[in-house]
């Protein structure tokens, strides 16, 4: 594998938190299975999956896994919490048929539920993050 990714997935999670996500006012509470604290714990790249420490190791050039610390506090009442590499930012989110959108500062991003897991997809790599 080339070790391209290095600066664009550190930039995808920093920006995952700080802008990249759509314009929702509310979502749906009510016992959602989005509602809870997530944390980034593998990214899948090429197909492949590795956990954080791996990918920053492969993919990272000399970066640590601080900077892919990522988390989320999505709430019943339609806003959330985040955090990317130290830094924090809030948003709202809202469910879709098949997805659900995360909005901060007008910026939206799709993420879905597979298998338990909360997963932003871009191109060939996915963010995963568990409960």
């Amino acid at each position: 594998m080339k070790k391209t990714w290095k600066p664009v997935a550190l930039a995808m999670a920093i920006l995952l938190m700080m802008g990249t996500l759509l314009t929702g006012c509310g979502g749906n509470g009510g016992g959602d299975p989005i509602v809870g604290k997530w944390s980034l714990t593998n990214v899948e790249v090429n197909g492949t999956v590795l956990d954080v420490k791996t990918f920053i190791e492969q993919y990272g050039q000399g970066a640590d896994t601080s900077e892919l610390d990522v988390s989320f506090d999505i709430k019943e009442d339609g806003t959330f919490t985040g955090v990317a590499g130290g830094q924090t930012a809030e948003g709202t989110w809202e469910k879709g048929t098949d997805s659900y959108t995360l909005t901060v500062n007008d910026q939206d991003q799709t993420a879905k539920l597979e298998d338990g897991k909360l997963v932003f997809e871009y191109s060939d790599m996915k963010m995963i993050l568990t409960k």
